[in-house]
């Protein structure tokens, strides 16, 4: 690879994790999985570990050319050629109600529907899709489409896919850049978010 070729990737690279979305600020400074996790490099990639009491859960990242980026937002990945963030929140800082039991998919729909509300009225175009992931959880995917004003005509795509533990929940978030899909982002979601393990997946 020539230095242009090289420059023109770093360069590629830092765009796409200093555009901060809309949405993804929305999600807030309080959407962090925990600074006690653990990074254990292994022949399919990375294992993201937590041991810590009432937030364990591991979760392993496969793919071509595994890594963690080093950022100002403490958890970015990437992993064939996709970036994405690893993020979770407090459902206590959602679920306004006294109701000691909420299906899943009502927590992701209640998490959701706060995301839009914090974001306030930006537009976009927002597609929502409930999936079954291979841990057997079910999973809110949720697509927004900013438009940029003219003379600009091409949106950015960003994809979320959040899952609901006990007392979290957890996603992963990754724009769309130019020269990848939207299912090609959305295959490492999938797979990614689909190996994680909570403590209290014994429970459900």
């Amino acid at each position: 690879m020539n230095r242009s070729n090289k420059v023109s990737d770093r360069s590629r690279r830092l765009a796409v994790v200093a555009a901060i979305p809309i949405l993804l600020a929305a999600v807030g400074a309080n959407a962090q999985v925990g600074p006690d996790m653990r990074h254990i490099n292994n022949t399919d990639g990375i294992l993201i570990v937590s041991d810590v009491e009432g937030n364990y859960f591991r979760m392993q990242i496969k793919g071509r050319d595994v890594s963690r980026l080093r950022t100002t937002r403490k958890y970015w990945y990437t992993a064939d050629s996709v970036r994405f963030e690893f993020f979770s929140e407090e459902r206590a800082k959602f679920v306004m109600t006294d109701v000691p039991k909420l299906d899943d998919r009502t927590v992701l729909q209640l998490y959701q529907s706060e995301l839009l509300r914090r974001a306030g009225d930006e537009k976009g175009k927002l597609r929502s899709s409930w999936l079954k992931l291979a841990n057997n959880k079910t999973a809110l995917l949720f697509t927004d489409e900013k438009r940029p004003a003219a003379p600009r005509p091409i949106g950015e795509k960003q994809i979320f896919i959040v899952v609901a533990g006990s007392m979290h929940v957890f996603g992963l978030f990754a724009p769309v850049p130019p020269g990848q899909t939207e299912s090609q982002v959305r295959r490492v979601l999938v797979r990614t978010l689909g190996s994680l393990k909570l403590g209290d997946d014994s429970e459900t």
